[in-house]
C-alpha cells in the first residue's frame, strides 16, 4: 500500500500503475468482506457483488489515490476487470456496482476530448476530484449543463470584454440628443445584457429570490450613468461612454463632482438616490466635510510587555534559568542566534523578508514566545565579566538587534485590524512621524544586570554616536539629549565606546532598506563590519538608464553614511551637508567632488557585477550627475537575508518621490443650496458643516451671512463655548486652525498630533507642547508611554529655562513629570536657577513619595542636597551682605571665597553646619581660628570628637595657638579641661619646658576649680592658671573642708617642687591662726550680745550701734564673714581685704571704713 501511495503521489506512468495493482492483488490474500443473512435479505441487491474484495479494493484505490485521469481511469478498468457486473455502458444498477458505473460515465464526461479549462472545470480531473468538490455535480446530465454554462458565460465575457475596448476608441457625437442614443444603445450594454440572460437561463445558478446581483450592479451602473451624462457639461471630459466607465470612481466622489464642481443641486438627485436606496445626506456630508471619528484611536498595542510611566520593559524577571549564569556577551549572542533560526525555520525558503503578515502569526507561536520570555536572562547578567573593547561592542550590538527583533514582534504586530494599513495604529517604531520614532525607541526596552533600564535609543546612540542614531531632522537632537534613562552613570560610563559609523550595516531598524539582522563576534567583528557594508551596498545599490540620462538609486541609509563621513573629514567646510539630491548648489565644483566621493565609496564598497556595473556607468554617471536618494518606507520589514537581486524597486522610484494627494473635502466651496438641502434633513448637521467651512484658513464659506436667529443661537450656545474652550484653542492648529474641528474630534488623530509635536519641537516651542499635551485627555496621557515620555521630555526643558518674565517659575513643571528618576535629575541639574524655598519643597515631594521609589544612589544625591539646601536657606534668612543674594550664589562664594562666608558665620552655630557641608576643615584649614572652635566647644553638649579631629589636622604651631586662645576665652570647665589634656597628651614632645611648666599650672587650676561650688568657679576662673593663689585664697577664707578635698583631687598632678610650695603656704598660714587666741571676760560676753543684737537688727534691716565700743577679742571674727556688712554688696577676698569699724566691731570693706571719728 505504501508503494501505491507513492507512485500514486508522483504520477508515473499508468501502465506501471497497472501492473503494480495486478501484481498486488495476485500475491496478497484478501479477506472477503462477510454478509450476513439477515443483511441480504434486508439490503436485496445493494450488496450485490460485495463479496468481490477484490474489486472493491481497486475501486478503493481508483476513489482515493488517484491524482489524474489517466490514473484513474487505469485503476476503474483494473476494476471492471475483476467484476463483470461493472462491465458494459448501462448506468443502471444498486449499491455501489450503480455509483461506479455513474463515476465512470462522469470521469468521461468530464474529461471528453475537446473540453477547455473554463471556470470551475479543471483539465485532466481525477475521480478523488470529482467527489471532493462540492461545487461540480455528481450527475452526467447536471456536468453537462454545467459545462455549457461555463461555456456560454465564457463566450459572452469575451464578447463583453471585447465590446469594452471597441468603445474606448469611440468619438462622442455633436449633438446632446445623438450622444444620449448611442450611450443607452452602446455595444457593451448589449453584451452585458446577454451575460445576464445567460445566469437567467441557467437552472442550476438561478437565484430563485429575485433578480441577481449582476442586474442590481447593471441598474445601479445605469442610473449614476445616466445622472452623469445629464448634468455634466459636453465639455468635460470625465463623461462616461459606457455604464461600466463609472466603475474606476467612488460613489462618493461621482455624488461630490455633481454637487460641488458642477453646482447640481442635491434635491435633483435625490430621487435617483432614494430609488437606489442611497444616503444622499452622507454621501454629501462626506465630500464637504472630513471624517470625524465617534470613538477615539486605538492605543497603541504594547503586547504583553511590563508597563511603567514612560517605559516599556521587554524582558520580565522571574524566569531565570536554573545553574550557573552565562557569559553576557554569549547570553545575548545565544538568544539571538536561537531567534534568528527560529524565524527563517518558519519563513517561506523564497522570501528573506519578515513582513507583518507574517511577523503577526510568529508572534503568536509559542516557541517563539517562549523564546522572547527567556530574555529575563538578560536581568541578572554580571556586566562586570565584559571586557571593555571589542567584546563589548559585539555585546551591545547583538542586544540592539536582540532588542529591535523584540519590539517589533511584542509591539508593531498588533492583533487589531487595522485600517487602511498605516502603522500609527500600532506602537510607532516604524512611524512616519520622527518624532513618534524617537519617543517609542526611548520608551523601549530590556533591564540589563545592574545598568537597570536601558532603552532602544541608548543603545543606537553608543553605537553610532547622535548623528546616526536620529534618522530625524538635526533640531531634534535636544529632544534626544533626555534619553538616557539608565540610573546608574557611573556603571554606564564603562560602556561609552568609540562610535563605529559601520554599525549602520548591521543593525536592523524594522522597516523597508534596513540591513540584515547580524549576530556578531568578538573575534572577527571588524571582518564582519567590512562585510556587512559591501552586502548592503551590492544589494540595495541600482543604477536606471532613463532617456535623460543614467542615474544612481541610493537608500537613504548610504546616504546618512556617506554625509557622517563627509563631515567628519571635512569639518571646517561643512556645518551642514546638504542632501546628496541633484539640487543646486552653490559650487559646482564641490557638487561634483562629493558626487565622485560617492562613486568611489559605492566602487571600493561593492563587488562582483554590481563593481562591474558602476565601473561601466562611471562615465554616464559623471556626465549626467544624477542621484536620487530614496525616501525611507515605514513599512514593517526585518530583512533577515540577502536575496538575489536588487533590494531597490526602480519602477517605484517615482512614486517614492510623490507628494501626498491632500483631502478634497477642503477644496469644496459650501454653496447655499447645499445648505439649504441639509436644513431640511438635519439643521444641527448644517450648522456643522458651515462652523467647519468658515473655520477654513484657505477657503472660506461664499455662502450669504444672514444674522442667525435668536432661538437658533440658544440652540447652538453649547457649541459655541465648546469652540471657545482654551484646549481647542490649543489643538487648533493640528486641524489647520479650524476650531469646529478640533472640538469635535475626542483626541487628534496620531499622524496629526506627532507631526504637530516634532514641528513645535523643531522650532523649541516647548510651551506650546506643554500647553497640547494638558489640552488631550488625561486617560490618553496614563495609557500611551510615548506620550508619557514626550510629557517628561518638555517639561524638563521648561524647567531648565531660566526665569524670566514668560516663565516665572519654571520650577513648577519638575512637578509634571511622572518619572521619578528623570524629575530628580532635571531638579539637581536645574535647581541652580531657582529659589531655596522652591529647591527645598522640590527635594521633599521626591523624598517623600511613597509611590514612587528613587534607586539607593539618587536617592543619596537627593538627600545630601536637601541637606544643603534647609543649612543655605537658614544663613541666607540672617546674611545681610551684598555680595550674596541667592542659595547658589552662597554655594560659588562658599567653593571659591569661603572666608568671605565664615567671616559672617563665625559668630553663628550656622559655621559649623555650613563648613560641614563644604567640607572647610579640610579643604580651607587657613580660615580656621579659635573662635570656630569656640562654636564647638563654648556649649552644652561640646563637640569633642570633631575638635580633636580638626586639631590633629592642623600643623603644631596653628594649634597651639587656637589652644592658647581657647584657654583664655573659654568658660566651659569640660572644654578646658579637654583643651589643656589634649596640649600635654598628644604635643608634649613639641613642648618647650617654660610651656609645658606653664600647661601643667593650667591642668591643675583647672582641676581646681572643677573641686568648687558652682558660683565660686566663674569668681577664680582668670585665675586658672594660678592655683596657688586660688588656694590661698581658701586658707585665708578658713575654707578648710574645701581646702581638704582640692588638695585630694590634685594630689596627683602636684609635682614634688610644687608640693613643697604648697607645704610651706600651709605652715605660713597656720602659724598665723595660733597668734590669735583670746581670753573673754565679762564684758566681752555683753559686747557679744550686743554685737548679736546689732547683727539681728542688721539682718532684719535696721543696725543697732552698741552702747560702747567693743574690745578687739570682740569684733566680727574673719572667717565668719564673706561680704561687707554696711554695704552689703562687695565680696571679701584675697584682693577686697577684710577691715573691721572700731566703733561696732563689724566686717566692713575698704570703701566703708574710710571715715574716722574719736572712740
Amino acid at each position: 500500500m505504501v508503494s501505491l501511495r507513492q507512485v500514486a503521489a508522483v504520477g508515473v506512468q499508468t501502465t506501471s500503475l497497472s501492473s503494480l495493482v495486478e501484481t498486488f492483488l495476485s500475491v496478497t490474500p484478501l479477506q472477503t468482506i462477510p454478509v450476513t443473512d439477515t443483511e441480504s435479505r434486508l439490503s436485496g441487491s445493494l450488496l450485490e457483488c460485495a463479496d468481490n474484495s477484490q474489486a472493491i479494493t481497486v475501486l478503493d484505490l481508483a476513489f482515493t489515490f488517484g491524482t489524474t485521469f489517466q490514473h484513474s481511469a487505469s485503476l476503474l478498468d483494473v476494476a471492471c476487470r475483476h467484476c463483470d457486473q461493472l462491465q458494459g455502458d448501462s448506468k443502471k444498477g444498486l449499491g455501489f456496482v450503480g455509483f461506479t458505473r455513474n463515476m465512470i460515465h462522469l470521469l468521461k464526461e468530464a474529461n471528453m476530448e475537446g473540453n477547455e479549462p473554463r471556470g470551475e472545470l479543471p483539465s485532466n480531473i481525477s475521480v478523488s476530484r470529482l467527489l471532493g468538490c462540492s461545487y461540480l455535480p455528481l450527475s452526467v446530465r447536471q456536468l453537462r449543463e454545467h459545462k455549457q454554462f461555463w461555456k456560454e458565460l465564457d463566450d459572452s465575457l469575451r464578447q463583453f470584454q471585447l465590446a469594452l475596448e471597441q468603445s474606448e476608441g469611440a468619438a462622442n457625437s455633436p449633438s446632446r440628443l445623438t450622444r444620449m442614443n448611442e450611450f443607452h444603445e452602446a455595444k457593451p450594454h448589449g453584451a452585458f445584457k446577454r451575460l445576464l440572460r445567460v445566469f437567467a437561463n441557467n437552472v442550476l445558478y438561478k437565484d430563485s429570490d429575485g433578480p441577481s446581483y449582476l442586474y442590481y450592479l447593471y441598474i445601479y451602473l445605469k442610473s449614476l450613468s445616466s445622472l452623469l451624462v445629464q448634468f455634466l457639461p459636453e465639455t468635460d471630459k470625465q463623461i462616461p461612454r459606457t455604464y461600466f466607465d463609472i466603475l474606476g470612481e467612488s460613489l462618493v466622489s461621482i455624488i461630490g463632482r455633481l454637487v460641488f464642481d458642477h453646482d447640481v443641486p442635491p434635491s435633483q438627485l435625490e430621487g435617483v438616490t432614494s430609488k437606489l436606496k442611497l444616503d444622499l445626506v452622507q454621501l454629501v456630508i462626506q465630500n464637504c466635510c472630513p471624517v470625524i471619528p465617534d470613538t477615539p484611536p486605538p492605543l497603541p498595542f504594547q503586547g504583553a510587555a511590563s508597563n511603567e510611566w514612560g517605559k516599556i520593559l521587554l524582558n520580565k524577571a522571574g524566569m531565570e534559568k536554573n545553574g550557573e549564569a552565562r557569559h553576557p556577551e554569549l547570553c545575548v549572542r545565544t538568544l539571538l542566534s536561537d531567534l534568528l533560526t527560529l524565524i527563517k525555520d518558519n519563513l517561506e525558503s523564497s522570501s528573506g523578508v519578515l513582513t507583518v503578515e507574517r511577523a503577526t502569526m510568529l508572534a503568536n507561536d509559542s516557541n517563539v514566545q517562549a523564546l522572547l520570555a527567556s530574555t529575563s536572562e538578560i536581568v541578572a547578567v554580571d556586566l562586570t565579566l565584559l571586557s571593555p573593547g571589542v567584546e563589548t561592542l559585539a555585546f551591545l550590538a547583538n542586544l540592539t538587534n536582540l532588542m529591535w527583533i523584540h519590539a517589533l514582534l511584542t509591539l508593531e504586530t498588533s492583533p487589531r485590524e487595522v485600517k487602511g494599513g498605516s502603522s500609527d495604529t500600532n506602537f510607532g517604531l516604524v512611524s512616519k512621524s520622527a518624532m513618534c520614532r524617537l519617543m517609542s525607541m526611548q520608551c523601549v526596552g530590556y533591564t540589563v544586570g545592574a545598568l537597570g533600564f536601558v532603552s532602544l535609543f541608548e543603545l543606537l546612540n553608543t553605537l553610532l554616536g547622535p548623528d546616526l542614531a536620529l534618522s530625524s531632522p538635526s533640531l531634534l537632537r535636544s529632544v534626544a539629549q533626555h534619553g538616557r534613562s539608565t540610573h546608574h552613570e557611573d556603571l554606564w560610563d564603562r560602556f561609552t565606546v568609540s562610535s563605529d559609523p559601520r554599525f549602520l550595516f548591521a543593525l536592523t531598524n524594522g522597516h523597508k532598506y534596513s540591513p540584515k539582522v547580524q549576530v556578531l563576534h568578538a573575534n572577527n567583528m571588524d571582518e564582519q563590519l567590512d562585510r556587512c557594508m559591501l552586502e548592503y551596498v551590492n544589494h540595495f545599490i541600482a543604477v536606471e538608464v532613463m532617456e535623460s540620462g543614467t542615474r544612481l538609486l541610493i537608500p537613504p541609509l548610504i546616504q546618512s553614511y556617506h554625509e557622517f563621513v563627509l563631515v567628519n573629514h571635512e569639518p571646517e567646510s561643512h556645518t551642514m551637508m546638504p542632501d546628496l539630491l541633484d539640487r543646486e548648489d552653490s559650487s559646482s565644483i564641490s557638487r561634483r567632488e562629493k558626487f565622485s566621493l560617492l562613486l568611489e565609496f559605492l566602487r571600493d564598497n561593492s563587488s562582483g557585477e554590481q563593481r562591474s556595473r558602476l565601473y561601466d556607468s562611471v562615465h554616464s554617471l559623471t556626465a549626467s550627475n544624477m542621484v536620487v536618494s530614496l525616501k525611507s518606507s515605514y513599512m514593517f520589514s526585518i530583512t533577515l537575508e540577502y536575496t538575489n537581486g536588487s533590494g531597490v524597486e526602480i519602477s517605484a522610484a517615482e512614486a517614492l518621490l510623490a507628494d501626498t494627494e491632500e483631502d478634497m473635502w477642503d477644496k469644496r466651496v459650501l454653496q447655499e443650496p447645499v445648505v439649504k438641502f441639509l436644513e431640511q434633513h438635519c439643521w444641527l448637521l448644517a450648522v456643522l458643516v458651515q462652523k467647519i467651512h468658515q473655520d477654513k484658513s484657505l477657503h472660506a464659506s461664499p455662502v450669504q451671512e444672514c444674522s442667525p436667529s435668536s432661538s437658533l443661537d440658544r440652540r447652538t450656545w453649547c457649541l459655541e463655548q465648546l469652540c471657545c474652550a482654551p484646549w481647542v484653542q490649543h489643538l487648533q492648529p493640528m486641524f489647520g486652525g479650524n476650531a469646529t474641528l478640533a472640538a469635535l474630534h475626542t483626541t487628534p488623530p496620531p499622524h496629526l498630533l506627532w507631526a504637530w509635536f516634532e514641528q513645535l519641537a523643531s522650532d523649541n516651542k516647548w510651551q506650546c507642547c506643554a500647553d497640547t499635551l494638558w489640552a488631550l485627555p488625561e486617560a490618553l496621557l496614563l495609557q500611551d508611554t510615548r506620550l508619557q515620555m514626550f510629557n517628561d521630555t518638555v517639561m524638563a526643558e521648561l524647567a531648565a529655562t531660566i526665569p524670566n518674565s514668560e516663565c516665572p517659575t519654571p520650577w513648577w513643571y519638575c512637578q509634571h513629570i511622572g518619572d521619578i528618576c528623570t524629575q530628580a535629575k532635571c531638579i539637581l541639574a536645574n535647581m541652580c536657577r531657582w529659589p531655596v524655598e522652591e529647591c527645598i519643597f522640590a527635594l521633599r515631594v521626591l523624598m517623600e513619595s511613597e509611590c514612587r521609589k528613587l534607586p539607593e544612589a539618587l536617592e543619596t544625591q537627593v538627600r545630601e542636597h536637601l541637606r544643603k539646601m534647609l543649612v543655605y536657606k537658614k544663613i541666607l534668612s540672617h546674611f545681610k551682605s551684598q555680595k550674596i543674594t541667592s542659595w547658589f550664589e552662597l554655594s560659588y562664594f562658599s567653593e571659591n571665597d569661603p572666608s568671605l562666608v565664615m567671616d559672617y558665620l563665625l559668630e553663628s552655630e550656622l559655621c559649623l553646619e555650613w563648613a560641614e557641608l563644604h567640607a572647610i576643615p579640610t579643604r580651607a584649614q587657613h580660615l580656621i581660628d579659635s573662635r570656630y572652635f569656640m562654636l564647638l566647644l563654648q556649649r552644652d553638649d561640646p563637640d569633642l570628637s570633631t575638635a580633636t579631629k580638626l586639631l590633629h589636622s592642623l600643623p603644631f604651631e596653628h594649634a597651639k595657638s587656637i589652644c592658647d586662645s581657647l584657654l583664655v576665652q573659654l568658660t566651659s570647665l569640660p572644654s578646658l579641661k579637654f583643651v589643656i589634656s589634649l596640649l600635654l597628651n598628644c604635643y608634649t614632645s613639641s613642648l618647650g619646658p617654660d610651656a609645658l611648666e606653664h600647661y601643667k599650672m593650667v591642668q591643675l587650676g583647672v582641676e581646681v576649680l572643677s573641686c568648687l561650688p558652682g558660683p565660686e568657679q566663674s569668681q577664680y576662673l582668670t585665675l586658672i592658671g594660678q592655683p596657688l593663689l586660688v588656694l590661698e585664697e581658701l586658707i585665708m577664707n578658713t575654707h578648710l573642708e574645701l581646702l581638704e578635698r582640692v588638695l585630694a583631687s590634685i594630689s596627683l598632678l602636684v609635682s614634688p617642687r610644687l608640693r613643697g610650695i604648697l607645704d610651706d603656704l600651709l605652715r605660713k598660714y597656720a602659724g598665723r591662726a595660733l597668734d590669735m587666741g583670746r581670753f573673754p571676760n565679762q564684758l566681752e560676753e555683753r559686747l557679744d550680745v550686743s554685737l548679736a543684737v546689732s547683727e539681728l537688727a542688721s539682718n532684719s534691716g535696721e543696725f543697732v550701734m552698741p552702747d560702747t565700743a567693743p574690745q578687739k577679742s570682740q569684733w566680727m571674727r574673719d572667717e565668719e564673714v564673706t561680704e561687707c556688712k554696711c554695704c552689703r554688696s562687695l565680696v571679701f577676698s584675697m584682693f577686697n581685704r577684710r577691715h573691721h569699724c572700731r566703733r561696732c566691731g563689724r566686717v566692713v570693706c575698704a570703701a566703708c571704713s574710710t571715715r574716722r571719728m574719736q572712740v
